[in-house]
């Protein structure tokens, strides 16, 4: 197994986690979409790096893409990019991504501007370069349409944006221009 053991807050909870895995991995394609967001997530979040556990879960979302929610596309594309797994390991990530931006295209005026951001740092930390420039370009272009309030962001989801415009290198004028235009209209609105 290439399961990582070095950032373990205990070696217990990756006996356990080995333990459910093993179990789990051939009733992945039983998991509803939330479900296999929500695994995703919780695996993610404890830096439980086995590829093949998520290869299972990718191939079992890309069947059941067009059921996810807003809310788990977000959390499943945060838990992939979490993972920071590279290319060679993790076979399926460029279909998942891609096949999610259509989902995102499709669904975008649904999605929360917490999603957004999430979508944004996913998308600029897996470095895919076409799908990822166009994903966070479509997306940026939705927060700037919807005219939304920097106030509306959590500090993360502020740093998320700005985070996934320079790590895309995207150079667009106009986006970074409204970009910047959110954050001087907020100041000015604090300091009246």
């Amino acid at each position: 197994s290439s399961t990582n053991y070095s950032d373990s807050p205990s070696f217990e909870v990756y006996e356990l986690f080995t333990a459910v895995e093993m179990y789990s991995k051939s009733k992945l394609h039983e998991f509803s979409p939330f479900s296999l967001a929500d695994f995703a997530w919780l695996y993610s979040s404890y830096h439980y790096r086995s590829p093949s556990l998520f290869n299972s879960i990718a191939e079992s979302s890309i069947q059941v893409v067009q059921k996810f929610t807003c809310q788990d596309i977000s959390l499943l594309l945060w838990a992939f990019a979490n993972m920071n797994l590279p290319r060679s390991e993790f076979s399926l990530v460029s279909e998942l991504f891609h096949l999610m931006g259509n989902r995102i295209i499709e669904e975008i005026k649904f999605f929360s501007n917490q999603s957004l951001s999430n979508i944004l740092w996913a998308y600029a930390s897996i470095h895919d370069s076409k799908s990822s420039v166009f994903i966070i370009n479509f997306v940026i272009n939705e927060v700037i349409e919807r005219d939304i309030s920097i106030k509306n962001f959590t500090p993360q989801g502020i740093a998320n944006i700005l985070w996934s415009l320079g790590k895309s290198c995207l150079r667009i004028n106009e986006i970074f221009d409204k970009v910047e235009k959110l954050f001087v209209d907020n100041n000015n609105e604090n300091n009246n």
